[in-house]
């Protein structure tokens, strides 16, 4: 049993919470909890993607630039960064390994993910792998 909560945010999920207009979305909530509760994990890997995602114009009609960058240093600042030294290839899409990876280097609490191809395996080597809903609604 883990000490100190520890979560991994998938990136759309995490994306859902910052673009949300008035932090009040679910995922914008479950941010907040986990926040609130524990700390989060991230990877190299992680917040490469997260970057990649946040900064496409297709969300420039959502969220500004300034708050963009001031999501990612606090994230970055909040984050326990977990370097992966055996990567898992669990996953049906590819692209959602690294998730996985940092979880289990990570030794995670908890994934958070609104992701099918991630919540299928709940749970993924005992770690639970909830939505946003369902981690808002744990006791």
């Amino acid at each position: 049993m883990n000490l100190i909560e520890k979560y991994v945010f998938d990136t759309n999920t995490l994306l859902s919470a910052v673009i949300s207009p008035d932090g009040k979305s679910v995922s914008a909530q479950a941010y907040h909890k986990a926040l609130n509760g524990g700390v989060l994990l991230a990877s190299d890997e992680t917040f490469a993607e997260l970057v990649d995602v946040i900064f496409r114009k297709k969300f420039d009609k959502y969220i500004s630039d300034e708050s963009r960058f001031s999501f990612l240093s606090n994230f970055r600042k909040a984050a326990i960064w977990v370097e992966i030294t055996e990567p898992v290839f669990d996953c049906r899409d590819v692209k959602d390994n690294k998730f996985l990876s940092l979880a289990k280097e990570g030794n995670a609490t908890l994934i958070i993910s609104g992701d099918e191809d991630l919540l299928v395996l709940n749970p993924y080597k005992e770690i639970p792998i909830l939505n946003s809903r369902q981690f808002i609604e744990l006791e």
